[in-house]
């Protein structure tokens, strides 16, 4: 029975690829176009760039000057402002700017900070918090662990496919490390709410969870749609949606907030008696306060015992068949940092539900019988497998074009400011088209060839004359492409609130680029609270992420997302409450105060230099110096303080929370 459906799925996957929405149809390798300039173009994905303009009758900006660009692509790759050293060097390197600006790019790749900037890129994406869902939602002690394992990934530049498989199924993998197994915090990092644990409704709002998160963060398909009907807004079917849910429904989840006694053992049968779900639970017995405080402050390995205390752990499933972890306990040290993620437990099919309600029960759904056009069908999945490996390997298969495509265009977003696809989580009808179509599959196929590398792809791009080119505007041009969909110019990027926050702190000389161990989230009373605030001087990325809106204010007021949904984009607002931030904050008096201090040890006639070298990266124009010498002068406090109130004015100006 499992082969003829694979058979039909197979079948249904292979339509003709010209009745195919654009995103479903096989990635191409599109031959480079020819063009009537052959001397701009530094890489092949500038003349898909050239020959849209030259179609629009548009020519390309021309380069930044050499401190913009630095300034850009230190921002874009770090998240940091580039050093005066730094800036020094590449201005007056005298190399040729091709091999230069190459030597730089190499250096801002190798950096540990790209990873902890590129890392809360993908965070946004797959929901990362520090606590869980509901009114008062539960801390997540582990997730750090999670996090930290995204950016040492992407420092070392894991292949993006292994990246997606082992979030997914590292666990299950032959060769199965611990770090595998933290990858899987991936599935547990959703908005639950943990009070709800034992209640049919949790275990299938989890299950959805899951499918949304996992379906719009690698596919951009809004498969969580397809819950109550069939997708009206992608070619997904409810029978797909539940396919998918019987593979989620057959893996057992841990949260680890480790105050919760261990119920695995209680069970609920539903579905009329032809599925068994799991009454899910959280992870183990209460952690002893020893452990937790071991864990939190020095982040030493503390290795819990596997058949005994199983502290932190879910036990058994209540029969003969041990969790997955248990099972391989040869290949995975169960300790604290593999209590939060995914293993398997009793392999089921999921029943459909009418309208999506629970209580409405149909027929049961195969488990791993997805039919979605143009996609393959997932492999065959064993009665006693969840199909997670079997899920791993087809959002990671060759013959699946959304993967590559959805990465590509997120990178390219990040470093343009606009994706070639402006809707990055939702390829689905309801969603953009791409610009440069022949550009996205270009740079899809060519991520593929070179072994999934990000690092690569992101190289590849910030090389490229199209990055490279000035954001100066042109009347001219602007009229004929207003929004600068065919990208004449580089467009200026409003700094997140992280890099915002980061470079204010390192240019007031407080920024620690040590990473905190362990959990910085704690308890007051029943409570989750964060142990670091804005004014912390670690890196943003460390700072805890609460839900239900108890984010830092600072972080809120620049457009931090919803730490419950897929975000892919986030907004750039403009609003009276950050201008009141920048003028009126205690975090902005004290940076500037710091800053105002290295500007001060100039002599008098340097001081402006000094002090847009710092902040803007840039040296000022005559007219620039002599306007901050006669504000000083003018000043009605002494010099120090004047010249602090210069240097907020000038963190709060919008030349340094843009990136241009």
């Amino acid at each position: 029975m499992h082969r003829l459906s694979f058979v039909l799925a197979l079948i249904a996957s292979s339509l003709l690829a010209d009745e195919l929405p654009w995103a479903l149809r096989p990635v191409s390798d599109p031959l480079t176009p020819a063009l009537d300039d052959n001397g701009w173009a530094h890489d092949p994905l500038d003349e898909f760039v050239l020959r849209k303009l030259e179609d629009a009758g548009l020519k390309p900006n021309p380069d930044a000057a050499r401190h913009l660009l630095l300034r850009r692509v230190t921002f874009d790759l770090t998240g940091l402002s580039p050093t005066p050293a730094e800036i020094e060097a590449f201005v007056n390197d005298p190399e040729p700017f091709d091999k230069a600006y190459a030597k730089v790019v190499t250096r801002l790749l190798d950096s540990p900070r790209f990873g902890e900037r590129w890392a809360r890129h993908w965070l946004d994406v797959v929901r990362y918090a520090d606590t869980a869902g509901g009114e008062r939602p539960k801390a997540l002690p582990m997730a750090w662990r999670y996090r930290d394992w995204v950016i040492d990934a992407l420092n070392a530049d894991k292949p993006y496919n292994r990246f997606v498989a082992e979030q997914v199924a590292g666990d299950l993998a032959p060769k199965a490390t611990p770090d595998m197994q933290i990858a899987t915090g991936f599935l547990a990092l959703g908005a639950n709410d943990l009070s709800m644990m034992g209640m049919p409704v949790f275990v299938m709002d989890r299950v959805h969870e899951q499918i949304d998160t996992t379906t719009r963060a690698f596919l951009g398909l809004t498969v969580g749609c397809a819950r109550c009907h069939d997708h009206r807004g992608d070619p997904v079917k409810q029978t797909d949606y539940y396919a998918l849910a019987g593979i989620f429904l057959s893996t057992r989840t841990w949260f680890a907030t480790g105050d919760q006694t261990d119920s695995m053992k209680k069970r609920m049968r539903m579905s009329r008696g032809r599925e068994v779900v799991e009454r899910e639970s959280l992870e183990g017995r209460q952690l002893s306060a020893t452990l937790s405080a071991l864990a939190s402050s020095t982040g030493k390995e503390v290795t819990i015992s596997r058949r005994s205390d199983k502290i932190g752990m879910m036990e058994g499933n209540g029969d003969d068949v041990l969790s997955i972890a248990q099972r391989n306990s040869a290949k995975i040290d169960i300790d604290l940092r593999t209590c939060m993620g995914a293993d398997e437990c009793e392999a089921t099919h999921c029943a459909l539900r009418e309208r999506g309600d629970i209580e409405l029960v149909g027929p049961l759904v195969q488990r791993g019988v997805v039919t979605i056009p143009g996609m393959p069908p997932l492999p065959p999945i064993r009665s006693n497998e969840s199909g997670r490996l079997q899920l791993a390997s087809w959002l990671i298969s060759p013959q699946n074009p959304l993967t590559p495509r959805v990465l590509v265009n997120r990178v390219w977003l990040h470093l343009f400011g606009r994706g070639i696809v402006s809707s990055p989580d939702d390829f689905g009808f309801m969603g953009d088209s791409p610009t440069h179509p022949e550009l996205l599959d270009h740079l899809a196929s060519r991520f593929m060839q070179g072994g999934w590398s990000v690092k690569k792809l992101i190289r590849v791009i910030v090389l490229s004359r199209s990055y490279r080119m000035s954001s100066r505007g042109d009347a001219a041009k602007q009229k004929i492409d207003p929004t600068n969909k065919l990208i004449w110019r580089m467009n200026w990027k409003r700094l997140e609130a992280e890099a915002l926050r980061d470079a204010w702190l390192q240019l007031g000389g407080q920024l620690k680029l040590e990473r905190p161990v362990g959990t910085q989230v704690g308890l007051l009373g029943r409570e989750a609270t964060p142990l670091l605030g804005v004014s912390s001087p670690f890196r943003s990325i460390y700072l805890p992420v609460l839900r239900n809106g108890r984010m830092p204010e600072m972080l809120e007021v620049f457009d931090f997302p919803d730490p419950s949904q897929v975000n892919g984009k986030r907004e750039a607002t403009t609003s009276g409450p950050q201008a009141l931030f920048l003028m009126n904050s205690t975090f902005m008096e004290q940076v500037a105060a710091e800053l105002s201090s290295l500007v001060f040890r100039a002599t008098a006639s340097q001081r402006p230099q000094t002090a847009y070298l710092l902040a803007l990266n840039r040296p000022p124009s005559s007219v620039e110096v002599e306007a901050a010498e006669a504000w000083i002068k003018a000043s009605t406090v002494e010099p120090k303080k004047a010249w602090a109130l210069f240097a907020q004015a000038l963190l709060a100006s919008p030349e340094f929370r843009y990136v241009r």
